[in-house]
């Protein structure tokens, strides 16, 4: 079956329809995280890490000047050129329909942060990507909106909407050990920005990119039993739905949780004022995992392989099956601005 189902309509037709629908380390080197010095010659992923100790205020609010600043200067790492439009430009043209897919189920306290989506949105207008092609989505309309985000379906400026209020999902898609209908807002984008935060599961270990994409599916809970050992998080990422369009990763760990997850608890939070940026999700998640652990070691928990939780499903999206990414430490390139 293909991965949009029966689902035919043109990108203009959905984004018109949507407008009917309802109303008409540098932290890694504080945390004392010891990475392998990497040869340029071995690696074969790159995550850039951007800190900055002031995106947060007194107020606990987000500096919004701040994080633009944080962002733009992550991707021109990663992407190796020196100024904004040539890193966005490096991942996105002007003709694409951007899917920006947030975090929202836990709440305002420990979600993506609009600030920082903002600030995705105005590195996306930079490069004359229209508003009107710019997609904020999750699962829900009460998560988005519990978040802080407001929905808009209007055929003006950026849609920011949910998959079961609007366009719904696809067909079944089958792949491994996974039988899920995924969000029709996939299909109708030609690229996406993975924007998940870094955080504690209590099933899973660690819920940051790969994770992030349960929240496109219509049944995830039928993929939490085991999370952590079983290969259904790595099983979700393959599909063609997702696996054929482009996908940067800016992980929010402006403030992340090291236990207590997927929900928020400020017991266990704390202000990392750092992104994550790669196109590697496995990376991506082997490099958060490990700023996870060392802040448990800190707080005197036990690891994640200890509490019964080890994410081995991040190894799992590395075999020779799966090729997501890279888990091998010695390979990943660690970028710290």
């Amino acid at each position: 079956m293909s991965s949009s189902g029966k689902y035919k309509e043109s990108r203009r037709e959905f984004l018109k329809k949507t407008a009917s629908v309802g109303l008409g380390l540098y932290g890694m080197m504080q945390l004392g995280i010891d990475f392998p010095n990497v040869d340029a010659a071995d690696v074969e992923s790159k995550v850039v890490i951007a800190q900055d100790d002031k995106v947060i205020d007194k107020q606990n609010t987000v500096v919004e000047s701040i994080v633009q600043k944080l962002l733009d200067n992550a991707l021109m790492n990663l992407a190796g050129v020196k100024n904004r439009k040539a890193a966005w430009s490096r991942y996105f043209n002007k003709k694409d329909v951007v899917g920006i897919k947030v975090n929202t189920l836990a709440g305002r306290h420990m979600t993506s942060h609009v600030q920082l989506v903002k600030a995705i949105i105005n590195s996306l207008k930079s490069i004359s990507i229209p508003e009107e092609n710019i997609i904020i989505w999750d699962k829900a309309d009460n998560d988005l909106t519990g978040a802080g985000y407001e929905i808009n379906i209007s055929r003006k400026g950026v849609k920011c909407l949910s998959t079961e209020s609007t366009v719904g999902y696809t067909d079944l898609i089958m792949y491994g050990s996974i039988a899920s209908c995924y969000s029709r807002i996939l299909s109708n984008c030609t690229a996406l920005v993975n924007v998940p935060v870094l955080k504690h599961h209590s099933m899973a270990g660690v819920t940051i990119s790969l994770k992030n994409w349960l929240g496109a599916v219509h049944n995830p809970n039928k993929y939490h039993f085991d999370a952590a050992a079983d290969p259904y998080i790595a099983d979700i990422n393959m599909p063609d739905i997702l696996r054929k369009r482009r996908q940067l990763i800016v992980c929010d760990a402006l403030v992340a949780q090291c236990n207590g997850g997927p929900g928020f608890n400020p017991n266990y939070t704390w202000n990392c004022n750092s992104l994550l940026v790669a196109t590697d999700p496995v990376a991506l998640d082997s490099v958060g995992t490990r700023m996870i652990e060392v802040k448990r070691k800190e707080m005197k928990l036990s690891s994640l392989k200890d509490a019964g939780i080890e994410p081995k499903y991040i190894a799992i999206a590395a075999d020779k099956e799966h090729r997501l990414g890279m888990n091998d430490l010695k390979k990943i390139q660690l970028v710290k601005v």
